[in-house]
């Protein structure tokens, strides 16, 4: 059986229906051929990239054959390069992407040395300043605990990078876990609905760590992200949410299908307030 998954030419969040139900037909095929074409892509962002990562290990896992067909512009296909390499090694080999504008990883353990280095390693080719960089540190640093701690996955999909012409730096992360919604419940189990479950995680600093009285991950990364009028997209279970601070638009809607696991991205300014300007911001109501 062939499975073909055809990439939209743009990157960009409008399709992020379609990667996440590409990404539940991938879990039904076994012993089949899925063909990710990319030829007519001419623009990647760091969540289409980690949704092709995964997808290359979600076949690998179902004893599928995973197979990339490389975009025709020059420079989308350079990116893609070292993803269809990966694609003819046996196992599961650790993906590691190096491009001028863009880093990606696959991360197995609760380790931020791997953030670091991705954001160093960008920094040479983009403005980003110490604040900047400290804040990015911490956001992408609790969202990887919290997916090694909670996911029941022992690796996630992370990707930092510019995206075309955008003077902002994007970051996405991607697991194949049990989901928000479903690991909240574990602890908090009245909330039935995954929307009601997510929105109850970021406005009121829950957490699922029996140690802990209550988590600030998360208002922390809002914080930080609304002083930078930053975005933050979360998908998880049935939920979704669009978070745009510049806008102060809030949004949270019930999807159709649900994604088991969970997708983030992330968009923050270059030009903007950085961790050390928010800190006094944040120790008002913290510390």
């Amino acid at each position: 059986m062939e499975f073909r998954i055809q990439f939209p030419k743009q990157a960009s969040l409008t399709y992020i229906d379609s990667y996440l139900s590409v990404v539940r037909k991938a879990r039904e095929l076994e012993d089949s051929k899925i063909i990710l074409d990319c030829s007519n892509t001419l623009e990647l962002s760091p969540l289409s990239i980690c949704f092709l990562c995964g997808l290359l290990d979600l076949a690998r896992d179902k004893n599928n054959q995973g197979v990339i067909i490389l975009p025709r512009n020059k420079k989308a296909a350079r990116t893609l390069q070292a993803v269809k390499l990966l694609a003819r090694t046996p196992g599961r080999p650790r993906i590691k992407i190096e491009e001028r504008m863009l880093q990606v990883r696959r991360i197995d353990s609760n380790n931020s040395t791997y953030v670091d280095d991705m954001l160093t390693a960008l920094a040479h080719h983009l403005p980003i300043s110490p604040e900047a960089k400290s804040s990015l540190i911490f956001i992408l640093t609790e969202l990887l605990t919290n997916t090694m701690d909670h996911s029941g996955e022992k690796s996630c999909y992370v990707c930092i990078g510019g995206w075309g012409r955008s003077k902002n730096i994007h970051a996405a992360f991607l697991d194949f876990g049990i989901g928000i919604p479903n690991r909240l419940r574990t602890r908090f189990g009245q909330y039935k609905e995954d929307t009601e479950a997510l929105q109850a995680i970021l406005k009121k600093r829950l957490t699922v760590r029996e140690d802990r009285i209550g988590g600030m991950g998360y208002k922390l990364i809002q914080n930080i992200l609304k002083a930078n009028e930053g975005r933050l997209h979360i998908f998880s279970g049935f939920a979704k949410a669009f978070l745009n601070y510049e806008k102060r638009e809030y949004k949270y809607k019930k999807a159709i299908e649900p994604f088991f696991g969970t997708c983030i991205d992330i968009q923050y300014r270059l030009d903007r307030k950085g961790f050390y300007e928010t800190i006094p911001e944040i120790s008002k109501e913290y510390f």
